[in-house]
Formats: C-alpha cells, structure tokens, sequence
C-alpha cells in the first residue's frame, strides 16, 4: 500500500491537480482552433477528405456493379451507390459545415453496403477460402456447434471442404502441413452465431467483412471531426479489402483493439466520465482471445499505465495489476471451456504460430532469403532479432516516453517486419489502433523525465539494444545457406502449359549430411512439397554426404503445385539441426511466347477455303520479337462434350488432321500457316502454337483461334 493510499487528502490533491491539467489543455485547444484562419482550413480539409470518401463509395458501387448478374439486387445498389457519391461529393462543398453528421453517417454506412456486394460478387466468381485459417475457424465453430472440441480433432477437412488453394496452406519445414486449430476460442467463436441461422457458405468471409465495416464506422467516430474522413479512406483500401474477402480473420479482434487504445491512458482515472475509465483491458482480453496479434499490445499498455499513475500521484503498480488482472480474465473466461477440456490440446494449437517451425513466408525481412537469395544459414537468427527488437521497442517506450506516448503502436509493426513469418497483415492490422492511440491518447505527464543518475545507463541500454537487434537482422541476411541448388532440367505437361517434373544439383557446403526437403515457389507462396525420386521413379529420401554434391528428381506432388512454364520459379529446401532455408537461382524456360494473328475468326468457314493464320513471336510482355529461324509448331484440337477429338483440317498441305506441323519465322519473327477444313464438324477446330527446342522443354504456348467448318459456301 502506498502512502497516498494512507493519506485520503494527498491522494484528492493528486487527483485535484490532474483534474486542473486536463481543465487547462481542453480550454488551451478551443482558443487555439478557434482562430478564423485554423477553423477554415480545418473545414476546408474536411470538404476535401469527405469528396474523397465520397469518390470511393462511387468506386466501389463499380464494383459491386461486377456482380449484376450474380449478386440479386447488385445493379439496384450500384445505382444507388453512384448517385450517393454525387450527392456526398456536391453536398460537402455546398454545406455550411460541410457533409454534416448525418451526410457522413449516410456516406459510410453505404461504402460498407458497396463493399459487402463487392464482396459478394467475389465470393460467387472464387467460392475458396484464401486462407487455411479461415477454413480452420469456421470448421472449428462447426465442431464446437455440434459439442466437439476443435483442439482435439484434426482440421485437414477443412482444406477441401473451403477449396483452399494449395499454396495457402501453412507448411512446416519438414514439409508436413499444419492441420490443427492455431488460435484462442475466439477465433471461431463469432463465427458461431452465423452458422446457427444457417449461413454457412462463406459463412467466416462474411463475418470478418462485416467486422471490418463495423471497425470503419468506429473509427470514424472516435477521430477528431476534422479528421474523421480518414476513416473511410482506411476503410474502403484495396488492400484491406482484399485482405478480408480473400479469408484474412484479423478482422476480429480489430474492433476490441480499437476499445482497447482508446483513450488508453485514461484507465483508471476517477474524473475520467467516459467507458475508458474500465473497459480497456475488458477489450484487449477478447482481442487477444482472437489472434496472437493483439498479444504485443498488452506491455506496451502496461507500462505506459504504470508511468502516468506514477507521475500523477497514484498507485501504479495496483491500477497496472488490475488492468493486468481484468484482461488476463477475460482471456482466461473466453477459453475456459477448451482449456477445461484439454489443457495440453489448447495450448498446443493457442501456442503453435510462436513455436512451430513452419516455413519462412510474408513480406518482410525475410524475403531477401526467400527471393534474393541472402542469407537462410539460420532462421533462429530472424526470430532472434524480432526478440530483439521487441525488447528495445520496450525499452525505448520505458524511457523515451514522452516521445513515443503517442506513437508506440508503430513499433510492434517494425518488430513483426523481422521474424520468418511477416505478413503483410501482421505489419498493417494495428494502423487504426495506432491512429486511435495516436489522436486520443492526451500529452505525457506534466513535467516526465528520467531520473538524471539513469541517463547515462538508459542511452548505453537502448545502444546496446539497438546494436544487438542491427547485429542479428545482418547475420540473418549473411549467414550462407547451407546449399546450394542448381536447375538442370525440367519436364512439362505439353498444352496444359505446366512443369510437372525438375531435376536438381545440391551441393551441400556444412561438415554433415544433409537431408533436405524440397519445394518449389512461383507466385509469391510455396507449393506443396515435391516428391523425390529416382531415374526409375520411385520414392527415395533425399541425402547429400558432407561437402557431396547429389543430384534428385523432383515430381509435383498435385496440379496445383505445378508451375505455369511462363512463370518463373525456384526450387527452395529446407534443412534442419539448425533450420536453414537455401534457395536456387530463379528459373524460367524461356523469355519468348507465341501469338496467333487473327486472335479471332467469327464467320464459319466453307470447307476447303484456305484460312491463313500468322504466329508472331513475341517476348513476355507482348512485345514483337524480330528473330528468323525459330521453330514453331501448330496443334489442331477439338474440344467436344465427350472429350478430346482430332482435328480434321489440313495445316500447311500436310496430311488431313496430321498434328503437329513446324514453320520457322522470317525476318519479323512471323511464322505463317495456312489451314484448310477438308470436312464439316460439328464441334469448331482448335488451333495453338508453340515453341520446339532441341534444348528445353516445349513452351510459349500461344492463344487458341477456333474454326468453325461448314458446308454451305
């Protein structure tokens, strides 16, 4: 107990004085804001963000317009969304306060309409979840609606059941995927009411947009007036959207975060009359019960707590308990029932992001291993310098406190840009809190510092931080990669247009065997892992001696893990005792492609009329490439309702339905063709060029131009 708990008349002076101080900023910022200079331009800004938001809804109705024949009702909302965003645009200039409450509040409430048949219209042209742990959420409150425990039952299910691509899924670095539930309770828990009333297609997409409007329109409204606009802006963001649509569940615990941030530094206060006096750490608790995300939050709201209780008189340490306590509550009570059930089972799958090793992934540091090739020696080495990191951003929110009072939540981003797994999500999900944080949190305590006899220990202290997290985050990116991996063939499926086989050289460069396991990424996100195996075809386990090199056949383990031939790729393994990630050069079969000129013939042609058809060569971005000499080969194919047939034209004289026939390009890189229909068909001809090589694989497949033969003249 302190002593201003002993003495009742110290402590209401304390309180007394903090009243007086925020008596006397409020009446310092009116005289302040009052002046005809600011409270115009003020407004004028506000004009200005309001036409743009208005601008969105606009856009957005363009959007929602995409799913006129899909979606009941999407033109009718598209109209109306377009002559809102007129109206919100002219009515902000032509009001004397601007759009006005009610303008904004019409406004808003009809970007989030736009955005949810937006979202509709996505959802009925791509069905799949473009997440595993949206289908991982949403099976799991499925399990929990018939009485199971989603900790205890496999979520492998839920894979293709939600048609969740192969490259979203979650991969350790032994190649195995994860297929257990990875969250606290509330993870699922608020998909529960939705599949109660039925709605179980895309049932997790829906919710979390609808979180994510309900996260716009609390923002708008806890922004100063003048800046509420941004809200909006934030709001309607492609990237959010995508984000949302696409299966990203962060959208959960945003709204708690939002609560939680608010006036953060008010918890507590007596004189403070808004909800922020208690319910902060009622917030945090179900946002952390969501996502392992709004976990960093927690010291950076202690701390600062204990610093503005201390210097304003009152007990720190027992308003920072109970915060403390309050929000380890509301976890707790949100999991009891799993944790109940099976202690062992929930922490297991609550815990598993922080302590799996799963495979290096996002868009953070770590892609200069991924793509560039840097470093990859040791992955403990990323993860050390977010540890790092985070205790610096600690240290420095300590002691530089009336710096970062205000823009603290920026740092938990910078210290989820280093470990392996950096998500774009990650590093973007707190930017409205650190907004909220940001705008309402008041100025530091009235004359904070630093004791003066900790200067000099506090500068050593973040120096040494500073250069322990630079020392780490170096020798993450230069620490080399136990292998080195070379392409030196590959195999393809012909006309689909994939690689389905690759042939490595790995020369392992450490003083033990290594036995790697390996995958190939193309598009950003690995494939499943491939299959090796011998000249014979079958399985063996891949094991290179020390300072041995090897050579392995890799098979693509499902169509989906095959990559497009115009799409470059490289082979990644993973190793272990230590994790190591090594990577090859990026592979491309070839730069060049094919296009059919004509792209179209609309009349149906009269048997025995010639039909010349022009293949350009061209490179990947479309551009003519003049080159004389390069083969190129035309199919002829029809697609009937029973399967694959012959073609039945002739292509350059050859025999009737003869297929392939090769012409080389002249000087403009032009090969020419001219196919004839010796007899009608029901079904048109297929046509479709590629390029022939003693050297590589067939590639650059080029257009389809389809015929229709006929007998009539």
């Amino acid at each position: 107990m302190s002593a201003l708990d002993v003495v009742p008349s110290r402590r209401l002076l304390f309180e007394e004085a903090r009243r007086v101080a925020l008596a006397e900023e409020a009446a310092r910022r009116p005289r302040h804001h009052a002046r005809p200079d600011d409270a115009g331009q003020a407004l004028l800004t506000s004009r200005i963000g309001w036409s743009l938001v208005s601008l969105l809804v606009g856009l957005t109705g363009l959007q929602a317009w995409n799913g006129s024949t899909l979606v009941p009702g999407a033109n009718l909302v598209s109209v109306a969304l377009i002559l809102m965003s007129l109206w919100g645009g002219w009515r902000a200039w032509v009001g004397r306060d601007g759009l006005g409450v009610r303008g904004q509040a019409l406004v808003m409430v009809a970007l989030v309409v736009g955005m949810g048949f937006f979202a509709a219209a996505v959802w009925m042209t791509q069905p799949g979840y473009g997440t595993d742990g949206a289908a991982f959420d949403q099976y799991a409150a499925s399990l929990a609606m018939h009485g199971l425990n989603p900790y205890t039952h496999s979520m492998a299910p839920a894979l293709t059941q939600f048609h969740v691509p192969q490259s979203f899924h979650t991969y350790r670095l032994n190649g195995t995927e994860v297929d257990n539930l990875s969250y606290p309770s509330a993870s699922f828990l608020f998909y529960l009411p939705a599949l109660i009333v039925g709605l179980h297609t895309q049932a997790a997409n829906v919710v979390d947009v609808a979180f994510w409007g309900l996260s716009g329109l609390m923002l708008w409204r806890m922004l100063p007036a003048r800046s509420s606009w941004a809200a909006g802006l934030i709001l309607s963001a492609n990237v959010y959207l995508s984000f949302m649509i696409g299966g990203l569940t962060d959208a959960l615990f945003v709204p708690f975060v939002l609560i939680a941030v608010y006036r953060w530094d008010r918890y507590g206060v007596h004189l403070e009359d808004s909800v922020a006096r208690w319910i902060g750490p009622i917030a945090l608790g179900v946002a952390c019960s969501v996502k392992q995300t709004p976990w960093f939050l927690a010291p950076f709201l202690l701390i600062g707590l204990w610093i503005e209780h201390r210097e304003n008189g009152t007990d720190g340490a027992r308003v920072v308990a109970r915060y403390a306590a309050t929000a380890l509550g509301t976890f707790l009570l949100l999991n009891a029932p799993f944790i109940v059930a099976n202690p062992a089972a929930w922490a297991r799958g609550t815990f598993l992001p922080l302590v799996q090793p799963t495979i290096p992934d996002g868009q953070g540091l770590v892609d200069l291993t991924i793509f560039d090739h840097l470093g990859g020696g040791r992955l403990a080495l990323y993860t050390g310098a977010g540890v790092a990191c985070f205790a610096l951003a600690l240290l420095a929110f300590r002691y530089r406190y009336a710096a970062l009072k205000q823009a603290w939540v920026p740092l938990i981003g910078v210290t989820f840009f280093l470990p392996t797994r950096s998500f774009g999500s990650y590093l973007f999900m707190l930017v409205p809190a650190a907004i909220v944080a940001g705008v309402t949190a008041s100025s530091p305590p009235v004359g904070w510092r630093v004791r003066h006899s900790f200067q000099r220990w506090i500068g050593l202290g973040l120096v040494t931080g500073g250069v322990v997290t630079l020392g780490l985050t170096v020798a993450a990116v230069s620490t080399p990669a136990p292998l080195s991996i070379r392409i030196v063939d590959t195999q393809s499926t012909g006309q689909l247009g994939t690689i389905d086989q690759a042939t490595v050289q790995v020369t392992n460069h450490t003083g033990r065997a290594q036995q790697p396991r390996f995958t190939v990424q193309t598009q950003a996100h690995a494939t499943t892992f491939w299959n090796p195996v011998d000249a014979a075809g079958h399985a063996v386990i891949p094991v290179i001696p020390a300072h041995g090199t090897s050579t392995f056949i890799l098979r693509a383990p499902n169509t989906a893990s095959m990559p497009a031939l115009a799409s470059p790729m490289f082979v990644a393994a993973f190793t272990s005792g230590p994790a190591a990630m090594s990577t090859s050069a990026t592979y491309l079969v070839s730069r060049f492609s094919t296009s059919i000129v004509p792209d179209a013939v609309n009349e149906a042609v009269p048997v025995h009329t010639p039909v010349p058809l022009a293949v350009q060569l061209q490179d990947q971005y479309g551009n003519p490439i003049h080159r004389a000499g390069v083969v190129v080969m035309m199919g002829q194919v029809v697609y009937a309702s029973g399967g694959l047939l012959a073609g039945e034209s002739s292509i350059n004289g050859a025999s009737e339905g003869t297929s392939p026939v090769s012409a080389v390009t002249d000087s403009s890189g032009i090969a020419h063709f001219v196919v004839v229909g010796d007899h009608a068909q029901p079904q048109p001809v297929f046509y479709e060029t590629w390029l022939s090589d003693a050297t590589t694989v067939p590639h650059g497949y080029s257009n389809q131009v389809s015929i229709q033969y006929t007998d009539v003249p």
